[in-house]
């Protein structure tokens, strides 16, 4: 019930198609339903902060997850180059090369829609709406249209 993608199954399973975490990393449009209750930079562990199984790991095993520190800037994480977006998010888990810099402002561009009102709603769509990164006018262009 916790889960905001109503990702996980009634036998425990994950559905993919559903888990933020999951979708956070992948190259695509994502589908509307899923970007209007998106409001992390980068996934959610939700599931993991509620399953039953959790609550009693054993002794020596570690809890902790990456250090991700204060969200930076979602404005600065849509401008920067991928260098300055790197540079950003150096010591923090979302730093990692594995981590597509074109997803993270993509996550940033939902990010920030959900978290606007009418205005800057019209100036993100103005600037993403033909932007270079086509993952970026896709998806500007899908939350404009809902």
């Amino acid at each position: 019930d916790a889960c905001p993608g109503s990702a996980v199954s009634e036998e425990g399973g994950i559905i993919l198609s559903r888990c933020l975490q999951y979708l956070s990393t992948q190259h695509e449009v994502l589908p509307l339903p899923v970007m209007k209750k998106w409001h992390f930079l980068y996934g959610c562990q939700i599931c993991q902060d509620v399953c039953p199984r959790n609550r009693s790991v054993p002794e020596g095993v570690s809890l902790e997850r990456g250090y991700l520190g204060a969200e930076p800037d979602l404005t600065q994480i849509l401008n920067a180059s991928e260098g300055e977006l790197r540079e950003l998010l150096k010591g923090t888990v979302l730093g990692q090369s594995w981590i597509d810099p074109v997803l993270m402002r993509r996550n940033a561009l939902i990010c920030l829609w959900n978290r606007s009102g009418p205005i800057k709603r019209r100036e993100l769509f103005q600037m993403f709406q033909n932007h270079r990164e086509s993952l970026l006018a896709e998806t500007i262009l899908s939350l404009n249209g809902s």
